[in-house]
């Protein structure tokens, strides 16, 4: 019964995404309000529709009834609460029907923008976003239905992966589903703009805002997922170049891209092309993103669903979509030529288009590296595919050239620089040949790492010392009381202090990498009880093992002690558990984690008997840092969402630097 309810909810849905995208169109081209208004309506409907189809799937899943197909591949009498709710986005199909949910969530916001100066924009607006709901419905009802009945109710599920039985599980894919789905709404208003012709300042300012949430949604969902492989030893480490972890990234360097250029049009007025192309073509990235987690056209991905039918269908709406949008970019390329040109390369302008063009040069390399076995297979019939070694040449030059622009970047004014800005850069530059004089004083010198920690170091300076010239300049306006100047400069320039804290954090996310990338130390031993092996300043000891016996698995945990100089500073507890589910054995890590290093142990096998296993022990260096730049980034970005309110107190806050 419910089943059937939660069918009857989509194909309902189908019909109200339909009619309203038709009613948006007719109603703008007739001129008849009323028809607009019942599209607005239909867009709730919409929603409410496929939440009650997401309420019947939840459950379903929570009752664990065994006869619907999806509920018996997800969940099983062992499983937990959580994990149970959480195989909502499990599968295609749930993860699907949630994206619908998020989309239809948005789309109430289209439909309620009040943008009087541009009816027809906000109509056109609404029936792009529609036709998306409408086409997700469409695969939802048809080759891709979370409602499928078993012939007879099953007495138990198999339950989930015992790899996805991580808490990350919780957040990581709804998190990148929330970034996908955001995507739509920029999609739709350029759309919308595209049609109707009118581009407004209030309709760039809703753009910014929803390419700055969908951002940091789908960069939040990315680091929770790095964070989760890094755990996961079955996944190889926190990035692996696997096709569905470059899906995910690709379209979130899009939006970076996007998110300056927007950022250019609003304040000097240019760039509107590639805004409008980088908005529409970051939502089509995000549906292939989709296709590839889908349909698996490349093949061999450690995250991909089973291959579905649903990935044709994918297919062909990126196809027709990116034909019709190509289409109308062309019919609108006067009215998207920018109103100034870029008068100065060493200028923030000129900073905001080569810092683009690395970026889409980096997501274009990356898009071209992850397709390139479906390109092989059509040429020459067979899958051609390039590894982590590919994609690390082609990315660390562009990365090292974007930390460059970062750290110059702030320093930079719009229109033209003046020479008393440029003097700026000699504090970043200083840190940078300071960064580079220290690593080549030490033993273990290295060119490579030199240069990249240094370049790090340049960017880093460049972002906190404009941090610390806003802060200063707000301690000399006289104007302002002095209890209003803790809070003032954060209050009344959100932006700039956002874009600011979020540089640093990305500057900060790369040494993280670079210790990592460059440093790292791995071992693997077979220990006898008692027994112990060094990894740079640690003594790793493996000194007990207990088992026990669980409903669902099979524990085993290892107690392993940790020492340095003679003195034990940690004890850890590595777990290798035989999983009576998928009937194999899965390692669960044990971390000690500082501001200096990770020391990362792991079990990889147990001896019969147990009297001895073998161990996994890794040493990374900075690895806490990629985690702290990464999760300053985000908070940066909800400080940015609001723009200042006070143009004078906002110059102040800007260093006090003539900007023009």
């Amino acid at each position: 019964m419910i089943a059937e309810a939660g069918r009857a909810a989509l194909l309902l849905a189908l019909a109200m995404a339909t009619y309203g995208a038709a009613a948006a169109v007719l109603g703008m081209r007739w001129q008849r309000p009323g028809l607009l208004q019942s599209a607005r309506r239909a867009s709730l409907a919409t929603f409410g529709l496929v939440s009650l189809a997401v309420v019947a799937l939840a459950g379903l899943l929570l009752g664990r009834d065994y006869q619907v197909l999806y509920v018996y591949e997800h969940v099983s009498s062992s499983l937990s609460t959580l994990y149970a709710a959480s195989a909502l986005w499990a599968g295609p199909e749930g993860s699907l029907l949630v994206w619908l949910w998020l989309v239809s969530f948005c789309a109430l916001f289209v439909g309620r923008s009040r943008w009087a100066w541009a009816r027809e924009v906000q109509a056109y607006s609404l029936a792009a976003i529609s036709l998306t709901q409408g086409f997700s419905a469409l695969v939802l009802c048809t080759v891709s239905t979370p409602f499928i009945l078993l012939p007879a109710r099953a007495a138990d599920g198999r339950g989930l992966n015992p790899l996805l039985e991580n808490l990350a599980m919780v957040f990581h894919p709804p998190a990148l589903l929330a970034g996908y789905a955001a995507y739509a709404v920029p999609f739709a208003y350029v759309v919308g703009a595209l049609i109707g012709g009118r581009f407004d300042r209030q309709w760039l300012r809703s753009l910014r805002g929803w390419s700055l949430v969908a951002w940091a949604a789908l960069g939040l969902g990315i680091l929770i997922g790095a964070r989760w492989a890094y755990l996961e030893p079955a996944w190889g480490g926190f990035w692996t170049w696997d096709p569905v972890e470059n899906a995910s990234l690709i379209p979130w360097l899009a939006g970076t891209a996007l998110l300056h250029v927007v950022a250019a049009w609003e304040r000097r007025g240019v760039f509107r092309m590639s805004a409008a192309a980088l908005a529409i073509g970051t939502f089509l990235l995000c549906m292939l993103g989709t296709l590839i987690a889908r349909a698996d056209p490349v093949g061999g991905s450690l995250h991909s669903f089973a291959p579905s039918q649903a990935g044709y269908l994918v297919g062909g709406y990126l196809v027709v979509a990116a034909l019709a949008c190509t289409w109308l970019l062309l019919r609108r390329r006067r009215e998207l030529r920018g109103a100034e040109a870029v008068e100065q390369a060493l200028s923030r302008e000129g900073a905001i288009l080569v810092g683009n063009l690395l970026l889409v040069g980096l997501a274009v390399a990356i898009l071209l590296g992850t397709l390139f076995p479906v390109f092989t297979q059509a040429l020459w019939g067979v899958r051609i595919t390039l590894g982590g070694a590919f994609f690390e040449r082609v990315s660390r030059p562009l990365a090292l050239a974007g930390l460059l622009l970062l750290g110059l970047a702030p320093l930079l004014s719009w229109r033209r620089t003046e020479a008393e800005v440029l003097r700026l850069v000699l504090v970043p530059v200083g840190a940078g040949l300071g960064t580079w004089l220290v690593l080549a004083g030490m033993r273990r010198f290295s060119a490579p790492a030199a240069l990249a920690f240094a370049v790090i170091a340049f960017a880093a300076a460049g972002s906190v010392q404009e941090l610390l010239r806003s802060v200063s300049a707000w301690q000399r306006l006289g104007s302002v009381a002095p209890w209003a100047v803790e809070a003032g400069h954060l209050r009344t320039n959100r932006r700039r202090y956002g874009m600011l804290v979020a540089h640093l954090g990305a500057a900060i996310l790369a040494a993280g990498v670079a210790g990592h990338g460059l440093y790292s130390i791995e071992r693997e031993v077979t220990l006898q009880r008692g027994e112990s092996v060094t990894v740079g300043p640690y003594e790793v000891r493996f000194e007990a093992l207990s088992s026990e016996i669980l409903p669902a698995k099979e524990r085993h945990v290892a107690t392993v002690g940790v020492y340095a100089g003679g003195r034990r500073i940690a004890t850890l507890r590595p777990e290798y558990n035989y999983h009576h589910s998928v009937r194999d054995y899965v390692a669960e890590v044990a971390l000690r984690s500082t501001l200096r290093d990770d020391l990362y142990v792991a079990v990889t096998g147990i001896a019969e008997g147990a009297s001895s296993a073998t161990f996994r022990v890794r040493l990374h260096p900075l690895m806490l840092w990629l985690w702290v730049g990464g999760a300053a980034i985000l908070p940066a970005a909800a400080l940015a969402v609001w723009p200042a309110k006070h143009p004078s107190l906002r110059a102040a806050a800007a260093g006090g630097v003539r900007r023009r």
